[in-house]
């Protein structure tokens, strides 16, 4: 056996004439011949690579067969053996691979049969569609994801109507607590029911201690930026804010309620951007689609403040927009509920609302 610009071969003349083609030896698939007999007489880098095939050229197909199979690529081989048994047929297949070296691979196999004089030779591609396949994979579960969504904010419009056909018993805040615990229910079906990674869904840590910074740095900039507001709101309408007779008291935000509003922070970003906005961006398609996906998403989440003033929607909406800019740079949502739960709670604790 001899290996020449990273291909190996047989040294078998009528092989080497019809196999040294740029077209197997560059193609970025993996590329094998089979000749008389089974031997395989060409493979190229990529195959070598990918399938470990390379120490059998020249030796039977069946040699590679017995000594590399095990059960994890039980698919691949029955296809492959398939293209080898039905040779005088063009084959096509898809099937799942995973390298020796441990990668995964998605695979979609085809083969034809090419003749030289007597002899005939079964070639045998192998295209990696793995890119394709998962991103066909994201979307068909970002869909199922949108789906449940949907249901999810349909439920909680009927019991918004519900409770306004009633007479409003009790306050809003107590349909904020049903919209949260409905967040965690939906939170726990997309990840029972899909395969999706914590990354998916906006959970991702990487690069986490650098946004925490970032966002740290926001942080400060609201809570300076409200105090100032509320020292002019003092002076220039107090009738405005809900509490113009002083400029802080604790009494204003219990202790229980900043610790809660911990966790309503992190499940109305979870919902806003890990399930709203994340499955949008898998599913539209056009150049604008995260610009799109960002307006989806606030005016969706938006729509559940119903409870609340058209006002409180609007200024909800505004938060929830820069928000979705914010988690298009970061795709993590841990940063943003840091600035959500700082913005609540220094607007509250201000009185500002």
């Amino acid at each position: 056996m001899e290996t020449g610009a990273h291909i190996s071969r047989a040294k078998n003349p009528v092989a080497e004439r019809a196999y040294e083609a740029r077209l197997l030896r560059d193609m970025p698939g993996c590329a094998v011949v089979l000749g008389p007999g089974g031997t395989i007489v060409y493979a190229n880098e990529a195959a070598q690579k990918a399938m470990g095939i390379g120490p059998f050229v020249g030796r039977p197909f069946a040699d590679y067969f017995m000594e590399s199979a095990n059960k994890v690529n039980d698919e691949f081989y029955e296809v492959f053996l398939e293209a080898v048994r039905d040779k005088r047929n063009r084959f096509q297949g898809r099937c799942p691979f995973v390298a020796p070296n441990g990668r995964q691979f998605m695979f979609f196999v085809t083969s034809s049969q090419l003749k030289y004089g007597e002899e005939s030779y079964l070639v045998i591609t192998c295209a990696d569609v793995t890119a394709e396949e998962e991103a066909e994979r994201l979307r068909r579960e970002s869909i199922f994801v949108l789906m449940a969504c949907i249901a999810y904010i349909c439920t909680f419009i009927f019991i918004y109507a519900v409770w306004n056909y009633i007479g409003r018993p009790g306050e809003p805040k107590y349909l904020t607590r049903i919209l949260e615990v409905g967040g965690i229910v939906l939170g726990i079906i997309v990840y029972r029911r899909t395969s999706l990674s914590f990354s998916d869904l906006g959970l991702s840590t990487k690069n986490l201690a650098h946004n925490l910074k970032v966002d740290g740095l926001a942080c400060l900039g609201i809570i300076a930026f409200f105090c100032l507001l509320k020292l002019i709101m003092m002076n220039a309408a107090p009738q405005v804010i809900a509490h113009p007779e002083a400029f802080y008291d604790p009494a204003w935000v219990p202790i229980g309620n900043i610790i809660f509003y911990v966790f309503t922070a992190l499940i109305q970003e979870f919902l806003t951007r890990g399930i709203m906005q994340e499955s949008l961006m898998h599913i539209l398609t056009g150049p604008h689609r995260n610009a799109v996906a960002i307006v989806m998403s606030t005016i969706m989440f938006a729509s559940l403040h119903l409870m609340y003033s058209p006002l409180f929607m609007l200024g909800a909406a505004v938060m929830l927009g820069v928000f979705g800019i914010v988690y298009l740079k970061q795709r993590s949502i841990w940063g943003l509920a840091l600035i959500h739960f700082t913005f609540g709670i220094t607007a509250s604790m201000l009185g500002l609302v």
